[in-house]
């Protein structure tokens, strides 16, 4: 089996839960993945989540998913470290 095939084989129970399907609008991915839009966008920004872009529309390719759900993440995923702007 080839090195690319071996994470989106028929044998992958992934695979079934992807519908066959290889890329994923960012609310289907936040879906699969059971976060909300706005920590993909932030997963995102970090290059947590890699994306593909088709024209304007931004995808993420199903073994992107597969990677990320497959690792332990600890921590706030939204978290950030400093605010922007200035007090007043």
């Amino acid at each position: 089996m080839r090195k690319d095939h071996i994470l989106y084989s028929l044998n992958n129970p992934l695979t079934t839960a992807f519908h066959g399907k290889l890329l994923f609008t960012r609310s289907e991915s936040a879906q699969l993945l059971s976060i909300s839009l706005r920590t993909l966008d932030h997963l995102q920004a970090r290059k947590e989540i890699k994306t593909r872009r088709v024209g304007r529309k931004v995808l993420i390719p199903a073994s992107e998913l597969a990677r990320f759900a497959q690792q332990d993440h600890v921590g706030r995923p939204a978290a950030q470290n400093s605010k922007t702007g200035d007090a007043e």
